[in-house]
């Protein structure tokens, strides 16, 4: 069960999002198998500690810009089994960076917990995209699910105070772009469980 890791690590997947009611779900099969998993987005680590102590035959991953936390300070970033690299999940050199570091590596799971904008969400997911296995599943989540908000949920603070990065035009092109791949899009809304607009996660596989 992922809800007592997260909250052992004090991580928002539980407490904030209630993902481990989706995650339990899917990563269950996974658990106990050698899993390759990506996660961009690592911050203070908390989920990364959480998921390795989960997938205990898995090797976790890790892709940040490592601007608001220093890797050499997170505790995690050390351990077996974890690996890390300094770099723009947005920019397209990013995949070079992973096939010098890790050679031609394939991912079970692509995590997506980076900037949660609809540009950021779609620049990532066409550079990441290639690393994924066949039949791995890609996840994306804290989306901001424009489309669906209530006029309510769209005057959030953060929307407001950014509203220049959340235009209907970049979500209509993200949304496009996940249409695009020919993958299978599962859609996990969480908002009302939770109470909060950007509790929403898409999964492709």
């Amino acid at each position: 069960m992922l809800k007592p890791l997260f909250d052992k690590y004090k991580c928002d997947k539980s407490a904030k999002h209630t993902y481990h009611t989706v995650y339990d779900q899917l990563f269950a099969p996974l658990k106990d198998q050698p899993v390759k998993f990506l996660e961009i987005g690592v911050f203070h680590g908390a989920s990364t500690a959480a998921f390795h102590e989960y997938f205990q035959n898995g090797t976790i991953y890790g892709l940040d810009i490592f601007v608001r936390t220093n890797p050499s300070d997170l505790a995690i970033l050390s351990e077996d089994r974890v690996k890390w690299i300094k770099g723009d999940s947005m920019s397209p050199t990013v995949a070079a960076q992973i096939h010098e570091w890790w050679d031609d590596v394939k991912f079970d799971i692509i995590l997506d917990d980076g900037m949660h904008t609809p540009l950021a969400n779609m620049l990532t997911f066409q550079n990441l995209l290639p690393f994924l296995k066949e039949g791995g599943m890609y996840i994306i989540e804290d989306v901001w699910p424009l489309e669906l908000m209530t006029t309510t949920e769209l005057q959030h603070p953060w929307l407001v105070k950014n509203k220049d990065r959340y235009g209907d035009l970049d979500n209509m092109k993200f949304l496009d772009a996940l249409d695009r791949s020919g993958l299978t899009i599962e859609r996990f809304d969480l908002r009302g469980v939770s109470g909060e607009p950007d509790s929403y996660i898409i999964k492709l596989s």
